[in-house]
């Protein structure tokens, strides 16, 4: 803090950011960003700046209200504004936006094994939140995981039996019960009689 020559005390700015962090917007939506003056003498001709802070030097709006529309699950991360004066630049304030989306994955998958393999299914998921999965084989539940992003069936040693279709369902708070299906051919020898 200094003081002028006529005793009146400036100061560079000090900033606060709004919403909260972290702040969960669901992809798709707008997402609008504040930042609003705590303290500045003088309190005129500021200049806002707002930056990504995995790349400080790369302004990304200058105004004290930044607004994402169709917002991105890539925009995910941390968000920074500073405001300026003659006298400094304040200590960044900082978001952490979070982009929330329903889960996805592969649709469908056909796998062939020989008999007596072991076998191993698996989907990669791309959810945020993560999503809560459950495997079945026909209307036979198999199992179920919590929050995970990967996910895997194993059957250590398969039978002809085994041919069959699996299905894995994966749901998050933004969408239930998205389905992915796994096609399991077992390839059984059979005997020739001479």
């Amino acid at each position: 803090m200094l003081s002028n020559d006529e005793g009146v005390l400036i100061d560079k700015p000090e900033v606060k950011s709004n919403p909260s962090s972290p702040y969960s917007v669901i992809e798709g939506d707008t997402a609008t960003l504040m930042c609003t003056i705590i303290d500045a003498n003088p309190n005129t001709n500021i200049t806002w700046r707002w930056s990504k802070t995995d790349s400080p030097n790369n302004a990304l709006y200058n105004g004290p209200n930044y607004t994402i529309p169709n917002i991105e699950r890539e925009k995910s991360g941390s968000y920074s504004c500073t405001a300026s004066t003659t006298v400094g630049t304040s200590e960044p304030a900082t978001i952490n936006v979070d982009v929330q989306y329903k889960p996805s994955m592969k649709d469908y998958s056909v796998m062939v094994v020989n008999k007596s393999e072991r076998v191993v299914l698996t989907r990669e998921i791309s959810s945020n939140p993560l999503p809560n999965v459950s495997w079945y084989n026909g209307p036979h539940f198999l199992k179920s995981e919590i929050r995970v992003n990967i996910t895997s069936f194993i059957i250590e040693k398969v039978n002809c039996t085994d041919t069959t279709n699996f299905t894995l369902i994966a749901s998050n708070a933004l969408q239930w019960n998205v389905t992915s299906r796994i096609e399991l051919i077992v390839n059984c020898s059979v005997l020739m009689l001479s």
